[in-house]
């Protein structure tokens, strides 16, 4: 990954500015550079979100070091492709999380993502850019992967997202600790604890 970003910057690829502009919209970061040194030594530097200087990937936290791959290998991606990609969000900040939504909203024109996830976060961000208009519902498949039952043998259950970014055909546990959290949370700000769900 390092090599393929010092060759995209040596031959002014615009796929190296592709891939800083990723780190920069999902606000890990504000510059990426990427050097052969000596002809074969690799420097790669990132510059992190409110830092002075750059650091190594190594120094940077496991967040950029987890997506990074996944940036290069999207930019990379011939248009009409698909990348399959496992827990993208491992390692990110919330709010890196839900931008991972917009980053590959932005990009579903042409191309298509697999994404396994774990994240609330960025699947909120999908039904929110649904509910905005931003991307069609269509364009979201949700497979919730639970335990096997006897009505449901694979364990797997399709959910639906509506026009709204509402979802339908959720099993119990699908978002269920978020969902009662929030509402609990609502109700003890509202002072009607009464109401509160377990």
């Amino acid at each position: 990954m390092s090599h393929t970003l010092a060759l995209w910057k040596e031959n002014r690829n615009p796929r190296f500015v592709e891939v800083k502009q990723a780190l920069v919209n999902l606000e890990l970061a504000t510059d990426l550079n990427a050097e052969l040194e000596l002809g074969e030594f690799l420097k790669l530097l990132v510059k992190p979100k409110g830092r002075q200087f750059p650091d190594t990937i190594a120094d940077v936290g496991f967040g950029v070091s987890q997506v990074l791959p996944m940036l290069v290998a999207d930019a990379a991606l011939e248009d009409g492709g698909m990348l399959m990609v496992n827990q993208p969000e491992i390692h990110l900040h919330p709010s890196s999380q839900a931008l991972l939504g917009n980053y590959f909203s932005s990009r579903s024109k042409k191309r298509q993502y697999v994404v396994e996830t774990h994240s609330e976060y960025l699947i909120n961000r999908l039904r929110l850019l649904v509910a905005r208009n931003e991307l069609q519902e269509s364009d979201v498949v949700i497979y919730y992967c639970g335990s096997e039952t006897t009505q449901n043998p694979s364990g797997v259950s399709k959910v639906t997202m509506k026009r709204d970014g509402t979802l339908s055909g959720m099993p119990k546990e699908f978002f269920s600790t978020y969902s009662v959290d929030t509402f609990n949370l609502a109700m003890t700000v509202m002072g009607d604890d009464d109401h509160a769900s377990e």
